[in-house]
Formats: structure tokens, C-alpha cells, sequence
């Protein structure tokens, strides 16, 4: 399975597109190909997710057809390897995170079955001519039979990629709607620090992934400005930052169910520019200011400054209610 792109000469019942994108799937990979790519991607029209237009079948191929997305994957505009060379500006970064938000919010939310996407990451977020983000490749996508809130499901073996794969999934190998929000949580702080989520540059040696990294700096003390991309400067508002911080590490929690849903992440994320004050306050113990639209999406803080000062180190609790 492949991706070609294709400029001109488009037929008039595709409608009006300059671009396609083409997958083109091998004879022999039909039958357990289209029902991923196809079946599951091509009602899935309404909320920011890549469009297929056309299936087409001819002698020993089978092609997918699906509007051109210009500016390529989000990850090659974030770190460099795509569009013209300049830094993502922080309005499109957290504008993006709150599109991306809104298709996996329609996957899990408005779908029935809910539709587990599994590999969510910033290479599987493509970019439209006007800087518009999709949700894309649902090859590894999985309908939830149980519906909405259900038990999680096992799965036979890992699926996904490196860094951006919630603990439980990689431990158990049980999978619900919570796994996205955790890869859209490292997602999140991909736009946030401008880091990929493994690699050498997180870490003395190495050895930490984007979470951990963003943990560490956090338990040191350090305020959101600690692990904000250096690349934007000075430009950044300051509680913007702060409260996309704030929802990235709830993305990022250990217990699944402490994690909120995809429908109160798009919430908190609209309502990240209506601060109450444009303060920025620090993380110390993963602790974060907390706006109104936290508390209306039912997701409740709770900070143990107590047993940090004796020595029992901070806590935070998050509950999705």
C-alpha cells in the first residue's frame, strides 16, 4: 500500500480539485484493505477528516482516491521537512490541535459504533491548502462493538506508532477511546514544544520520551515557558499556552479513565482564549491555573501541596465525570 499525488487533469465528476491524492492498494491486499481505508473513512465526511472522493477498480489495482491535502502531514510542517522552511505560528498550532480535536471528537462521540482511530500522531494530521487539519489514515481504525463508554477491547497485537501509544495499550494491549486521547495529548505537546516525541534531544541521553520530558520540567518547577517551542519567541499570549499545556497533560495521564474525553478536550481547547487573567503561573507538581471551561467539562483538579512538602512528593488527580 502506497500514496501517490497527482497534479491536473481531473474529471469533472470529482468535483471541483485541482490535486488527488491516490492509495493505491495491490490485488492480493483488496479484500483486507478497503474495509480500513474505505469502509470506515468514507461516511466520515462531516468534521475535519480526510475526504475520499472516488474507489475506483481496474485490472490488478484498486485505487482510493481523496482530495489533495497541499501543505503535506502536520509533522513535516512542525519540524521543518515540509512547506517553506518557516516556524509554525502559534495561533495555527493551536487552531490545528483544536481541528484535529474535533474530527476524533466526531470518531468517538458522533459515530455508531464509535470508531477507535489507534494511530493518532502528527504524520496522520494533514494539512489543506488554507492551513485546515484532517484526520487521516484510518488503516489501523477499529469500530468499538460495545458502543460508547464500554469496556476497553484487546486487541492481538500492538498497533501504532512509538511514542505516541498509551501505557495500557502497550501493557495489556486493551484499547477504547481513551488511547487516542492520549496520543492526541502527545500530539498536543508536539505542537507545544516543538519536539518529536522520541529522540535524543529529549533527555541527557536520550532515554526520555515527550511525556516524560514535559514531566520532568514540570516537576522541577518550571512554568509553561520551560517547554514551550523556542522557535515562536516571545509572541506566544501567555495563558494560551498555559491552558493548552494544562489540557495536553491531562491527555497524558497514566489511569486512562482519568483522562478526559475528546469531547471536553475540543471544549477546553475553544475556550483556551478567553482567559480570566493573562497570567502564567507555574506547574510545580503538574499543577496548572484552572480556567472555567475545565470546570464546565466536569474534569476536576485536585492538588496534594500537603504531602509534597512533607517529602510524599505532589499528586494530581484528574476525574472525567
Amino acid at each position: 500500500m502506497f500514496i501517490n499525488r497527482f497534479r491536473g487533469g481531473v474529471p469533472e465528476f470529482l468535483g471541483d480539485l485541482e490535486h488527488l491524492q491516490v492509495l493505491k492498494l495491490w490485488q492480493n491486499n483488496f479484500t483486507g484493505s478497503i474495509p480500513a481505508a474505505l469502509g470506515r473513512a468514507a461516511p466520515l465526511q462531516e468534521v475535519d477528516l480526510s475526504t475520499n472522493r472516488l474507489t475506483g477498480e481496474v485490472p490488478r489495482s484498486n485505487l482510493l482516491v481523496y482530495e489533495y491535502m497541499a501543505e503535506g502531514s502536520l509533522g513535516d510542517v512542525l519540524h521543518g521537512e515540509g512547506g517553506d522552511g518557516n516556524v509554525m505560528a502559534w495561533a495555527t498550532r493551536l487552531r490545528v490541535a483544536t481541528e484535529a480535536a474535533m474530527g476524533l471528537c466526531y470518531l468517538h462521540h458522533d459515530c455508531s459504533p464509535a470508531i477507535l482511530h489507534r494511530d493518532v500522531k502528527s504524520n496522520n494530521i494533514l494539512l489543506d491548502e488554507g492551513m485546515e487539519a484532517h484526520v487521516a489514515d484510518f488503516g489501523l481504525a477499529k469500530y468499538l462493538r460495545h458502543g460508547h463508554g464500554a469496556a476497553s477491547e484487546c486487541m492481538s497485537a500492538i498497533a501504532g506508532s512509538y511514542g505516541y501509544i498509551a501505557p495500557e495499550y502497550a501493557y495489556t494491549l486493551k484499547v477504547d477511546e481513551k488511547s487516542d486521547v492520549y496520543s492526541f495529548g502527545v500530539v498536543l505537546l508536539e505542537l507545544i514544544t516543538g519536539h518529536r516525541p522520541v529522540g535524543p534531544h529529549l533527555g541527557e541521553d536520550g532515554s526520555l520520551d515527550l511525556v516524560q520530558w514535559v514531566r520532568a520540567r514540570v516537576d522541577q518547577g518550571g512554568g509553561v515557558e520551560a517547554v514551550l517551542d523556542p522557535r515562536l519567541g516571545g509572541d506566544v499570549p501567555a495563558w494560551e499556552a498555559a491552558q493548552a499545556l494544562f489540557v495536553g497533560m491531562l491527555c497524558v495521564q497514566e489511569q486512562s479513565v482519568e483522562r478526559p474525553t475528546m469531547r471536553e478536550v475540543v471544549h477546553m481547547l475553544q475556550q483556551a482564549k478567553l482567559p480570566p487573567t493573562p497570567s502564567l503561573h507555574d506547574l510545580r507538581g503538574g499543577a496548572m491555573p484552572m480556567h472555567p471551561s475545565a470546570a464546565a467539562a466536569r474534569v476536576r483538579v485536585v492538588h496534594h501541596d500537603e504531602e509534597a512538602a512533607a517529602g510524599g512528593g505532589s499528586d494530581s488527580e484528574c476525574e472525567g465525570r
